[in-house]
């Protein structure tokens, strides 16, 4: 015992000065980012002050903080748009002034003025930095991501917004309308809007207060680990309540027609989904159904689905509100790695019919997504079209087209591989840990392997990587 106590010692010290050689960065490796929003909307126009804080955990010396305007893409004279054709009326943001720590600071810009970078003091591992701006912004006419139409706001990536930061730079990617163009690391918002008391409003977390003052309303918002803030707002929007596993669940429509029906089946996807996969970290979550060009969009807490999208509506609903799993909770670079986000939401959204104990609904969802992209893909072949087949693409590579192809469909039949292999018990213990381990973080393939490979223990890179890849059909993986 006695001749313990100096290796004890020894140890403590030990553990003592690495403590001291690597300060609490390396314990926390978050940036901590923290947006305050004050907004004003009046008619088509948003009024902002903005300051984004965060904590350096990537490179000593960083002298820059780059930041998308994403609503520059709806502009006229855009070269990367968020928009096909002609638009009514066009959009956009103009950042009036930025400071750094309080103080009038140096932005630039790309020549779309899509990106601002702004100059910062040289900041060591640790430190941190506050980033002040005011801007306005001009809300497009339109039914996308970003817009106002049919009396009906959707409100999305409209202020500035912080870039990834990766191999030793800020992330600048362009936007494109194939694909999600947008993305984005967890942060903390506490945001503020003022606008007319007539508009009923949906946002990614319930207000925490709402405010009358004359004809304006202003309402106060306050979220944690989330990887945006998205608001809709309409005088004619209908709305539904419920409390489903702690989480305040909304439902906002411009026709009460089927809104009943809609909402169980959404509170019934958002159970199944914490029963299986666990918390999804949310305290309140928003369906909002508008006129809008695609049959869906997932943010953080709130989600559109088209009141266009006819027989794709069930599925819709389904597909978006397990992007609340894999989108909002466990993040994936979405330009890079899409097939890990809507592949296996696409997986997870016929899953829900399984986890419902309705086996042949799921059998027939994969049967659908088999036939469908078992002919895309024979096609290709049989016209010697040479069209990669990889589903490991950036969205930049694919056309819409086999963008459907490739990454819902080839990439969702991954995933159900793994089940097949698997079965349901095993599939849902990688998926639960998956979400467990990854929350609030951004994950890789390799990540989803690594949890696979040690939740089934054996190795299933091969498997995923081969569907990735563009080699042979990978769709007669037999059963183990």
């Amino acid at each position: 015992m006695k001749k313990t106590i100096p290796i004890l010692l020894c140890l403590i010290l030990a553990c003592c000065l690495l403590v001291a050689c690597h300060p609490k960065e390396s314990q926390d490796p978050t940036a901590e980012t923290k947006y305050a929003i004050d907004l004003t909307l009046d008619g088509s126009t948003l009024r902002g002050k903005q300051q984004v804080s965060f904590r350096n955990v990537y490179t000593d010396g960083l002298n820059e903080a780059v930041f998308h305007l994403y609503p520059n893409a709806y502009a006229e004279n855009a070269e990367h748009k968020a928009y096909g054709g002609i638009l009514p009326s066009y959009g956009g943001i103009e950042i009036n002034t930025v400071t750094v720590n309080g103080e009038e600071a140096v932005a630039s810009y790309d020549d779309e003025k899509q990106y601002m970078s702004v100059a910062i003091p040289s900041l060591s591992i640790g430190d941190q930095v506050a980033i002040g701006m005011e801007y306005t912004v001009l809300i497009p006419d339109c039914r996308l991501r970003f817009g106002r139409c049919e009396n009906v706001y959707l409100l999305s990536s409209f202020y500035p917004q912080l870039s990834v930061y990766e191999n030793g730079a800020f992330r600048r990617d362009p936007f494109c309308t194939v694909g999600d163009p947008i993305y984005s690391e967890a942060a903390s918002y506490e945001l503020s809007l003022t606008c007319p008391s007539s508009l009923v409003v949906a946002a990614s977390v319930k207000a925490e207060s709402k405010t009358d003052k004359g004809d304006l309303s202003v309402y106060s918002y306050k979220a944690d680990n989330i990887r945006d803030f998205a608001l809709a707002a309409s005088p004619d929007f209908n709305v539904l309540t419920a409390c489903e596993n702690d989480v305040e669940l909304f439902y906002f429509s411009l026709d009460s027609t089927g809104a009943e029906q809609n909402f169980s089946l959404v509170r019934s996807a958002f159970n199944r989904y914490t029963e299986a996969f666990g918390s999804s970290g949310l305290k309140s979550y928003s369906v909002v159904v508008v006129p809008f060009d695609s049959n869906g969009m997932e943010y953080s807490g709130l989600v559109f689905v088209s009141s266009f999208a006819g027989e794709d509506t069930e599925e819709t609903f389904l597909h978006e509100t397990a992007h609340q799993w894999w989108y909002n909770s466990v993040g994936s670079d979405p330009i890079r790695q899409s097939a890990l986000d809507e592949g296996l939401t696409t997986f997870t959204s016929a899953y829900y019919y399984l986890l419902a104990g309705d086996e042949n609904a799921f059998t027939q969802k994969i049967a659908n997504v088999k036939k469908v992209y078992t002919q895309y893909e024979t096609l290709q072949k049989r016209r010697q079209t040479g069209i990669d087949l990889s589903a490991d693409n950036t969205i930049y590579d694919y056309t819409a087209y086999q963008y459907a192809m490739l990454i819902y469909y080839k990439s969702c039949l991954l995933f159900n591989n793994l089940y097949e292999l698997y079965g349901k018990d095993k599939m849902t213990a990688c998926l639960r840990t998956y979400a467990e381990e990854y929350a609030h973080k951004t994950a890789t393939f390799d990540d989803f392997i690594a949890v696979c490979n040690k939740t089934l223990k054996t190795d299933v890179g091969g498997l995923v990587k081969g569907w990735l890849g563009d080699g042979p059909t990978v769709t007669t993986f037999a059963k183990a």
